[in-house]
């Protein structure tokens, strides 16, 4: 699935996807940490962006915080020392991705481009030349990825509050679909955990991998 195929699977839908009540203690199970590789976006203009994006949305998003930008790069689960569910991941899988990491040879070139929507989250989209995939191919050799669909890097702007018709959101992001592009040279991977009880909850840095020259 390409980003234009997103973009027209938001347009056809009726309604956005906001929070069901009960679907996060579903997801959970009493577990508090969930943990995510990614690579923190710091540049200004990417934050501008995002607040661009955000302002004509109102209160259809929760915006993201500029301190909070990221890419995912691998969903990993909630890290346990005795996996017991499907989405827990061991301790020592998540070393051996930091070591997988560290012992690699990788540097990235990206590029975050206008905006895009799921219908349950607005975004902006990111364009790489294949370094995403050979990082995530490396991750993905200690264990499998939780993740539901397909792989689309992205800029997280806001995620839907609720469930409402989504043609007025498109008709406030369509101006803004097309818009230079901003290169990026991410410098660290990291791997982050958020408590998985609290909405909005800050990423915290478990390891740090320096990559690039």
């Amino acid at each position: 699935m390409t980003f234009a195929q997103t973009w027209r699977d938001f347009t056809t839908a009726p309604l956005t996807l906001g929070p069901s009540p009960g679907i996060r203690e579903q997801w959970r199970q009493g577990r508090q940490w969930y943990a995510v590789w990614v690579l923190r976006v710091s540049e200004p203009r990417v934050h501008a962006r995002m607040a661009m994006v955000a302002a004509p949305l109102g209160s259809a998003v929760r915006p993201f915080l500029a301190t909070e930008a990221h890419i995912t790069l691998f969903v990993s689960g909630f890290p346990t020392a005795d996996p017991r569910l499907h989405d827990d991941v061991a301790a020592d899988v998540l070393l051996r991705q930091r070591d997988a990491l560290v012992a690699a040879d990788l540097s990235l070139t990206l590029t975050v481009g206008g905006c895009n929507s799921f219908t349950t989250a607005a975004f902006l989209e990111v364009h790489e030349d294949g370094g995403l995939t050979a990082i995530r191919r490396l991750l993905a050799g200690a264990a499998d990825e939780q993740r539901p669909g397909p792989y689309h890097p992205h800029v997280t702007v806001g995620v839907y509050r609720d469930a409402r018709p989504t043609s007025p959101l498109v008709a406030a992001l369509s101006p803004l679909r097309d818009a230079p592009l901003i290169p990026l040279h991410p410098t660290v991977v990291e791997l982050v955990v958020f408590d998985a009880a609290v909405e909005g909850s800050p990423l915290l840095t478990r390891h740090a991998v320096r990559i690039g020259p």
